[in-house]
């Protein structure tokens, strides 16, 4: 009766983890929305996992204080996809959260923009993540 676990069997499994582990890649995530209530708090918590400069915060707003001094911080506007663009491809990002709405009273007061400023974010992340092979966007 033949091993089941003969040597091509154990070299395969090796050439698989060789091969698995040579994809392994350090993620770089961007943060869109990084100075709201819940940017700062998911900022702060995925620095310490991935290593604060492993995560690029954002905002058209100026850095919060509470990340100030914690790790890279650029100044974005999601609406511009040229410049959204860039910033992926120059800090190689892999993946991004997009945080950026209009909500509550703010958006009720005007529908339009809450709709436009909403889902253009996010057809301006989905479509640059397409095009860059990004791993996730949340």
């Amino acid at each position: 009766m033949a091993n089941r676990c003969g040597d091509t069997d154990v070299r395969y499994y090796f050439w698989q983890l060789q091969t698995n582990t040579m994809r392994i890649v350090q993620e770089k995530i961007l943060v869109i929305g990084a100075c709201g209530q819940i940017g700062v708090e998911l900022t702060t918590e995925l620095r310490r996992l991935y290593g604060a400069n492993n995560i690029i915060a954002s905002d058209l707003r100026d850095e919060h204080e509470l990340l100030k001094g914690t790790g890279p911080y650029v100044n974005c506007d999601v609406m511009n996809k040229e410049m959204l663009h860039v910033l992926i491809i120059r800090h190689n990002i892999t993946q991004v959260y997009l945080l950026v709405a209009i909500f509550s009273a703010t958006g009720e007061k005007n529908l339009g923009l809450a709709w436009h400023i909403n889902m253009q974010s996010l057809l301006n992340v989905l479509e640059i993540a397409k095009e860059e092979k990004l791993s996730k966007v949340y």
